[in-house]
């Protein structure tokens, strides 16, 4: 899924990368690797740096796991990370949602995200 909004998102953003040991699989940056706490990097319109993570689901439940050095990278980077989410990714034609908002001021958005942090770092949507 991390190919599927990469090639997306490079309509908009020609300073694009993707950064993820995904990219150097897929041939498309030799120098991709893991461990980086997002998997695409750009600069928007106004000339911000933006960290991507791409986050993906069978079905349409906002649902996903964070790795301790994602949910990290996220609270050092918060007016920077996005984390795209794809859903129903064996449809013929998955969505992708922008969650902008799992993290707002210094911390984890508890006002429409729930954390479950028992195993990892559990992301579940509250709102509608």
């Amino acid at each position: 899924m991390e190919k599927y909004v990469y090639e997306m998102l490079k309509k908009q953003y020609p300073s694009i990368k993707w950064a993820s040991e995904n990219a150097k699989v897929a041939e498309i940056n030799p120098e991709g690797r893991a461990g980086l706490g997002y998997d695409i990097e750009y600069i928007d319109e106004n000339g911000n740096r933006r960290f991507v993570e791409v986050k993906a689901s069978k079905t349409s439940d906002i649902v996903f796991y964070m790795s301790d050095n994602e949910f990290d990278f996220a609270i050092k980077h918060i007016t920077e990370y996005i984390i795209y989410f794809v859903t129903e990714v064996f449809s013929k034609k998955p969505k992708i949602l922008l969650l902008d908002n799992v993290f707002k001021g210094n911390d984890f958005n508890s006002d429409n995200y729930a954390l479950d942090t028992t195993k990892e770092y559990k992301v579940m949507a509250t709102f509608t």
